[in-house]
Order: structure tokens, then sequence, then C-alpha cells
């Protein structure tokens, strides 16, 4: 069932994408992501710190999803990088962020803006 099924892109996964905006949209006539059975995902986030409870960073994302696992290319990764600024508040980390899509479709924006409250991953 979709429901059950691996989809990327958005704040947690691939920040710069559309939420759950990987997944095997060449399968759906209408355009829509329809997600799969198996998902490769990696973030990268290097933090700097600036001034006290306030980090800058810089990420880079990537992943996709595969049908099953006939279909994994470990190389054919969407990516995005960006970088942001993230205060560390007695509640958990409040984070700011633009992602660039490297890899992207015709149909996506450029990039994306994410906004976090605590631990994306």
């Amino acid at each position: 069932p979709i429901n059950e099924r691996f989809f990327l892109g958005g704040r947690t996964t691939v920040r710069g994408f559309p939420q759950d905006s990987i997944g095997l949209v060449n399968l759906n006539p209408y355009g829509y992501p329809i997600g799969g059975d198996v998902m490769e995902n990696y973030n990268l986030q290097l933090n700097i710190p600036v001034y006290k409870s306030v980090d800058f960073f810089i990420f880079q994302d990537g992943g996709n999803v595969f049908l099953d696992t006939s279909d994994v290319r470990p190389l054919a990764l969407y990516k995005s990088a960006g970088a942001g600024i993230m205060y560390l508040s007695p509640i958990g980390p409040i984070s700011f962020s633009y992602g660039f899509i490297l890899t992207r479709e015709p149909y996506w924006p450029a990039g994306g803006v994410n906004f976090t409250v605590g631990t994306s991953f």
C-alpha cells in the first residue's frame, strides 16, 4: 500500500526539496510521487559555533527512492546543499536554512526554505 512506502524530500530527509517529492513520479500518470519500498538517504552537516548558543551550519543531503531492491542504483541520487543558522534553545534546537537543489527535475523549484524545531534526524 502507498501509505507504507518511502518518500524523500523536505526538512528531515533531503532539505531544499518539496516535502515527499522524491519517489517514482514517472510511474504515476498524474505526476505525483508514488513512493517506493527501498530508500537511500544521507545527510552531512558541519556546525560552526558563532556565539554562545548560536551555530552557523552548512549541509549536503542526498537520496532516492526505488520500487524494489532490483531497481537500486546507488549513485542515482537527488542532491541538495545549503546553509543555515541554529539557535540552541532550552527547549531544543531551532534552525532556519535554505537548501539549493543540485539535481533537479524541471517541475521542482531551485531550492527551498527549511524551519525546524527539535532535531531533524
